[in-house]
């Protein structure tokens, strides 16, 4: 156990040590055989009672302890679920042991790494708040600048944790505080996105394009085209007519290219503002995208790209076009499913292209089905996006009223929490709309003042 490497003993003489206190009640094993106080009143007299000085040395003990690695005890799973929180865990001991004053500077970086490590676990188990609190603490212990890339890393985990917090003004702090970088960028621009900042967020996108000198720097994976009959394409409106019907490879080989992926999301960043704002003057970064994918390979941005192309083919009136670009969308999302974007695909195509062809029941299906993948992938934006493209469709297609004001209130409800005014004003909107065929003066009062709420 845990306690025997601490006292650097084996687990026999550990347990002859502590039966005294297990026989007086002030020890108790619990149902996993792990030492615990019979009382947290107990622990709580012991730690005030001790001094800060052996604190700090015993949390250091703890912690260079639990990197020790751990012996196999059980099956993987259960190994697996230790490890789990075992980054937390030391960052906690360690920062209990260190302060940003007294501590000698190397062990300070090798805390606000540790301090990385449970911001980026917290995160990935949903605890946007630890998150947080562990990357600032990181940021504290750094200090200065002087260890650049541990500096950014911690600043986009502590930026990124705000926004999924739903904390703006400490995500303005951090990106106050911070070196700019692609990441910290579209945290911005998300988190102007969901507060309705639609213009930000484009400035935010086309700066992110242009720090990244897309799309000039993919002038070579364009099919052939010379850039300016591209350019003049894309000014014309004409792509939807010119996108060819050749096949997608088999296999779709994915894209290694980082730099690539980071503007194919900007550019899906751009779309889906677009979609808010009526303005579709990205189609023409769509389309580089679409054309640079056979030769950087495919990823969700590049399936959304295609979903975006599928929306423009419709409003130009070819849905032969649509339903081709739907399917190649599809085909790619499908290959890289636990990719966000792949799901912002699925989206837009069964929200916005699918209704006009398929069954209602089918696109009715699919986007809470998206709805709650968007949320089990973080991307609460979008599920608040798919949340009200379902709420719309219900409401045109003569969904039964009852039905779809309960199933809107349950998305408002997982999404709200997040602070998001973008997406979740529309369904609001059509709740509004549905109290009032209802005859629910009160309730279309109480939704009317909920909505105001989050502006």
């Amino acid at each position: 156990p845990l306690v025997a490497r601490v006292m650097k003993e084996d687990t026999a003489e550990v347990a002859k040590q502590l039966r005294p206190a297990i026989t007086q009640g002030v020890l108790a094993l619990n149902q996993d055989s792990h030492y615990q106080f019979s009382h947290p009143r107990i622990r709580t007299t012991l730690y005030e009672c001790t001094t800060d000085s052996f604190k700090q040395e015993l949390h250091l003990a703890i912690a260079r302890a639990m990197q020790q690695p751990a012996r196999q005890t059980g099956g993987q799973g259960s190994q697996r679920d230790t490890n789990g929180k075992r980054a937390t865990e030391i960052a906690h001991h360690l920062n209990a042991a260190t302060n940003p004053v007294d501590t000698a500077p190397t062990l300070r970086l090798e805390v606000a790494h540790s301090n990385l490590l449970a911001a980026r676990e917290s995160l990935h188990h949903n605890e946007f708040q630890y998150a947080y609190k562990f990357a600032r603490s990181g940021l504290a212990l750094l200090g200065d600048d002087s260890h650049h890339s541990l500096h950014l890393e911690l600043a986009e985990c502590a930026g990124l944790a705000a926004f999924l917090c739903g904390d703006f003004d400490q995500l303005q702090r951090v990106q106050n505080s911070a070196p700019d970088s692609s990441a910290l960028r579209e945290t911005r621009l998300r988190a102007a996105m969901v507060r309705n900042r639609l213009h930000e967020a484009v400035t935010e996108a086309k700066g992110g394009l242009q720090q990244l000198q897309f799309p000039r720097s993919l002038k070579s994976s364009l099919t052939g085209m010379p850039l300016l009959a591209h350019r003049l394409i894309e000014r014309a409106g004409l792509f939807p007519y010119l996108r060819s019907r050749k096949p997608l490879p088999k296999p779709l080989p994915e894209v290694q290219d980082a730099q690539f992926r980071q503007a194919s999301r900007f550019v899906g960043y751009l779309a889906h503002a677009g979609f808010h704002m009526g303005d579709h003057a990205a189609a023409g970064l769509n389309e580089h995208i679409m054309s640079a994918a056979i030769n950087k390979g495919y990823s969700g941005e590049v399936a959304f790209a295609f979903a975006v192309a599928a929306v423009g083919a419709l409003r130009a009136n070819l849905p032969e076009r649509a339903q081709h670009l739907t399917l190649q969308a599809k085909e790619i999302a499908e290959q890289f499913p636990q990719q966000a974007f792949s799901v912002r695909a699925l989206v837009t195509v069964s929200g916005l292209v699918d209704p006009w062809f398929g069954n209602f029941d089918h696109t009715v299906r699919s986007l809470l089905e998206a709805a709650a993948r968007s949320m089990a992938l973080q991307d609460y934006e979008f599920a608040a996006t798919a949340g009200a493209i379902y709420a719309t469709n219900g409401l045109l297609r003569g969904l039964e009223l009852g039905s779809l004001q309960r199933v809107i209130g349950e998305q408002i409800n997982h999404v709200n929490q997040f602070h998001h005014v973008t997406g979740v004003n529309i369904q609001f909107f059509v709740l509004q709309i549905i109290a009032s065929l209802l005859g629910q003066p009160a309730q279309e009062q109480q939704v009317h003042e909920q909505a105001r709420s989050i502006r």
